[in-house]
């Protein structure tokens, strides 16, 4: 399974696409099929994989906006205004 890793690390390292979108999941695809894993099943892991990765950094900006009194109206407005004038 080091195999995965490396495979999965090596394809992080190209940037193909912003936060490398796409290729590593193509990695993890291609190394989990090495090892008898479905395709179907490696792209779930891959998913699986992004959302425990994203999901507490979307948790944690979101507390941080609620309780630094951050409104979505007051962050927005100036570059609405800045692009109407």
């Amino acid at each position: 399974m080091l195999n995965v890793f490396i495979i999965s690390a090596i394809a992080l390292s190209i940037p193909f696409a912003p936060g490398s979108l796409g290729t590593f999941e193509a990695a993890l695809v291609f190394s989990l099929g090495r090892y008898g894993v479905e395709p179907n099943q490696a792209m779930a892991v891959a998913i699986l994989i992004r959302v425990i990765q994203y999901l507490p950094l979307f948790i944690t900006a979101l507390i941080m906006a609620i309780v630094g009194g951050q409104h979505w109206r007051n962050t927005l407005t100036p570059a609405f205004s800045q692009k109407c004038n």
